[in-house]
């Protein structure tokens, strides 16, 4: 006899998930313009010395890759922020998919923004 699936609780997950997904896309698209993977690749570790070589506040380095490594595509032992396999994929900017995950991003944000503005048809 087959059995009924029970019902999920009420649950805010699915809420913010879908409201943090603007966030997970914005840190990363500012961490691709940035070439932040590029330049903790290439020994720029601490929030100090990707400032420097970044051009931004110590403040501001450290807020992105602090976040960057909740959401798994940073590592952080101690001071020092590290690649993860999969950004290391875009660590040197010649791999071409860097280029192209920038474009995919800001077309995926500008279609849906014109979806916004246009009336139902």
């Amino acid at each position: 006899m087959a059995t009924t699936p029970q019902p999920h609780p009420p649950s805010p997950e699915l809420i913010f998930e879908t409201l943090n997904a603007y966030q997970r896309t914005a840190a990363l698209r500012g961490a691709i313009e940035l070439d932040l993977f590029t330049a903790i690749g290439e020994g720029a570790v601490t929030a100090p010395d990707l400032a420097g070589k970044l051009k931004v506040s110590e403040r501001g380095a450290r807020i992105l890759c602090d976040y960057l490594v909740v959401t798994g595509l940073l590592t952080k032992q101690g001071a020092r922020y590290g690649l993860t396999p999969d950004s290391a994929l875009f660590r040197v900017s010649l791999v071409g998919c860097y280029l192209a995950l920038e474009h995919i991003v800001a077309y995926a944000l500008l279609r849906a923004a014109s979806r916004l503005d246009s009336p139902e048809t």
